[in-house]
């Protein structure tokens, strides 16, 4: 069983508000997780997702070529106070009142499960298509009909152009200042 530990340092969003979203994908597959992270809308899922998708290229690219990611889990996360900013804010007859910006520490420690399945799977990087005679001469069509299209909008400006512009209901009806 494997494990791989991935750390973030001085993430600028506070403590709390990063444990709500980590607790969520704690457990989950990775395919889940990333997939649960990605239509999650708090700031702090963006981060752990690019969090997340570096755990999974770490594994990739530095261990075993022959590991299967679907078989990863995340096993824990841990989100501990990082540096706190202290600021000040301007009050009345001089005074000024604290500010604390806090942040994070993430570390994300994923681990290898033959049980956990994702119910996604990873798709690799796109191959490019070949380019034939065919796909040419249909990219030409394509764009000498959107020419058209062009020119047969400017054509229709100028002929809008041309005729008076006439009031329409809600300028004949209701005035802005009493006659």
């Amino acid at each position: 069983m494997k494990e791989i530990k991935v750390k973030l340092s001085n993430l600028d969003i506070t403590p709390r508000k990063t444990r709500s979203v980590s607790r969520i994908i704690i457990g989950m597959p990775v395919g889940d997780a990333e997939a649960e992270l990605m239509f999650r809308k708090e700031r702090a899922a963006a981060s752990l997702l690019k969090l997340l998708r570096s755990a999974i290229a770490n594994v990739v690219n530095n261990k075993n070529k022959e590991i299967k990611i679907e078989n990863f889990y995340i096993k824990n996360i841990l989100v501990d106070k990082g540096i706190r900013l202290k600021r000040s804010l301007p009050r009345a007859q001089g005074r000024a009142t604290p500010l604390h910006k806090q942040r994070c520490h993430v570390i994300l420690i994923l681990s290898e499960s033959s049980e956990k399945k994702s119910r996604f799977k990873f798709v690799g990087k796109k191959k490019d298509k070949k380019i034939t005679k065919k796909s040419l001469s249909a990219v030409k069509r394509q764009s000498e009909k959107k020419e058209l299209q062009i020119e047969k909008k400017e054509e229709g400006k100028e002929q809008r152009i041309d005729k008076p512009e006439k009031p329409n209901f809600y300028r004949r009806v209701f005035r802005r200042k009493a006659v």
